[in-house]
């Protein structure tokens, strides 16, 4: 039996990495953790937990580096991740942003006319955004990507109904966050250079897809209690 409860938590850090390349495949693990200040189960509503402890989500997932699909572990797709795109991009250029049949949804590249700032500086970006349905509720991507690597740099994970799948990995489905971007805090992706050279830092040099990112938000989640088996 699945329950719904709510969690407002803050100081929270959403963090991704990759612990297997195999091929196009990524195997990604998905961690969330901050501090958990309320809780509201809905199988009691008038029962309120007001406590400070710590919170920690944990998942893994395999990703197509090239079409961004994401899969749990059992081979069952859940989405299309908003995590990074291809680098380079040109405006107006059509990118997908959503495809999990029988949902699509095409984004359009929008040139950014300002640089971002970074762990690693002010870095050019571009600007992806995109709307359609996604099983008949109206869905809304957008984000701003380092122009060099293509990842993200802030972007919206939604409020109240999360298309994330890396984050629905988790468990969250639903959530309000005060601030609705994702903040970029760290990263061991190289960037490359700065547009201020002062400010640019050396970072490991990878190849392939990144490595890590961590982004730091803060919301309110609600989560399963008792989350599926193929997660």
């Amino acid at each position: 039996m699945n329950s719904q409860y709510q969690i407002e938590a803050r100081d929270n850090v959403f963090k991704w990495e990759c612990i297997e390349l195999n091929g196009d495949i990524a195997q990604l693990k998905i961690t969330l953790s901050g501090t958990q200040i309320q809780r509201i189960d809905y199988t009691d509503p008038v029962k309120v937990n007001n406590e400070n402890k710590p919170l920690f989500l944990s998942a893994e997932v395999n990703v197509n580096t090239l079409t961004r699909a994401v899969t749990c572990k059992n081979g069952t797709a859940i989405g299309t991740t908003m995590l990074w795109m291809p680098p380079n991009l040109a405006p107006d250029a059509k990118i997908t942003v959503w495809d999990l049949p029988p949902d699509k949804i095409t984004g359009t590249v929008e040139e950014s006319q300002f640089t971002r700032e970074t762990p690693q500086g002010s870095q050019k970006n571009f600007g992806v955004g995109g709307s359609g349905t996604i099983n008949g509720q109206a869905a809304k991507f957008s984000g701003f990507y380092d122009l060099d690597t293509g990842v993200l740099i802030i972007g919206v994970i939604g409020i109240d109904t999360i298309h994330e799948p890396t984050i629905q990995a988790l468990g969250i489905t639903q959530g309000i966050i005060y601030e609705p971007n994702m903040v970029f805090s760290e990263t061991n992706i190289d960037l490359g250079p700065a547009h201020n050279p002062s400010e640019w830092q050396t970072w490991i040099t990878i190849a392939a897809i990144p490595l890590a990112l961590v982004i730091v938000f803060v919301g309110v989640i609600r989560k399963r209690k008792n989350p599926r088996k193929d997660r």
